[in-house]
């Protein structure tokens, strides 16, 4: 039992090492290419997943200060300003300050990141249409025990 557990928890280590680490792989970047403008289709091959929900994050934030973002994404804000300046170096954000404050950073999409965020939110889109797809392999039952194993390790310390 022990050697069974041990192989399981390997198993579902790798997996969710290898799905919280994801990049865009070809497939989807040519999903995204099919999709995008001409402006953002170079720029889509240097984003991965995790790039485009901070932009998504952005957009649902719009007007925001690089440090608040920190409360809704589990990021450090030196994490988050490295990316916003990778954002902003593509063209896809905007840095501000507001009434002479240099002391607060805001940031905004641009069109181009706008354009990227809309698509990876059809991308997400079709991804739930696959995975409700492939929970119909499991019982609610083999589902609830996956989303409870799920939430009590995302709580760990």
């Amino acid at each position: 039992m022990n050697d069974q557990i041990n192989a399981l928890t390997t198993t579902i280590s790798q997996q969710l090492q290898s799905f919280r680490n994801r990049e865009i792989d070809q497939q989807t970047i040519d999903w995204y290419q099919q999709q995008v403008s001409t402006n953002n289709a170079a720029i889509i091959k240097k984003l991965s997943i995790s790039d485009l929900d901070l932009l998504t994050l952005i957009d649902l934030h719009p007007d925001s200060r690089v440090s608040d973002l920190t409360n809704f994404v589990n990021l450090r804000q030196g994490t988050i300003s490295k990316v916003i300046t990778k954002f902003v170096r593509l063209h896809l954000a905007e840095k501000y300050h507001r009434d002479n404050n240099r002391k607060n950073t805001y940031v905004k999409l641009t069109e181009n990141g706008m354009e990227l965020v809309q698509l990876h939110n059809e991308f997400h889109q079709q991804n739930k249409e696959k995975m409700i797809a492939a929970f119909n392999d499991f019982s609610v039952n083999d589902l609830s025990v996956v989303a409870r194993f799920l939430t009590k390790l995302n709580q760990m310390d």
